[in-house]
């Protein structure tokens, strides 16, 4: 399956789970008035689910991809993946593509492996916020040159 399909698959089903929720009598309270609240998390396959049954005996075999998802912390739904056919690929090669899907007033939270200036700056001029764990790496002084304006927007 084409990772483009597993992707609308994912869309799809969770815009028709929150159709259900409207019909069963709207959707859970916010979590956060105002704002819409999300997980983004990435998703390795475990060392022994890495290769396909039949392909296993292969050195050359190639390994499945990874996963980034992201889950309405709301509805309890996911409503997006990020397939990576690379299974040595970064998760944060996605994360323009999370910018760009990213609704205004959302709020990302994300483990450290998503503390990535440029990721975080561009959600802030989209209109996001986020809440994630600095990375190691990402030490505070590397924020001392953002503009006093950009301190006082979303993120």
């Amino acid at each position: 399956m084409e990772p483009s399909i597993a992707e609308g698959v994912v869309q799809f089903a969770g815009r028709k789970a929150a159709e259900l929720f409207q019909t069963l009598g709207g959707p859970p309270p916010e979590i956060l008035p105002g704002y819409r609240c999300s997980v983004l998390d990435g998703n390795h396959l475990r060392k022994s689910a890495k290769r396909l049954g039949a392909l296993r005996g292969l050195s050359a075999a190639a390994l499945p991809g990874t996963v980034v998802a992201k889950l309405n912390l709301d509805t309890h739904l996911f409503e997006r993946a990020y397939l990576l056919e690379d299974a040595h690929a970064q998760e944060s090669t996605v994360l323009d593509r999370v910018v760009a899907d990213l609704q205004a007033q959302e709020v990302l939270i994300a483990d450290r492996h998503f503390c990535i200036v440029w990721f975080l700056r561009d959600v802030a001029a989209a209109g996001g916020y986020f809440v994630i764990r600095q990375h190691g790496v990402c030490r505070a002084n590397r924020w001392a040159n953002a503009s006093s304006s950009a301190a006082a927007t979303p993120g």
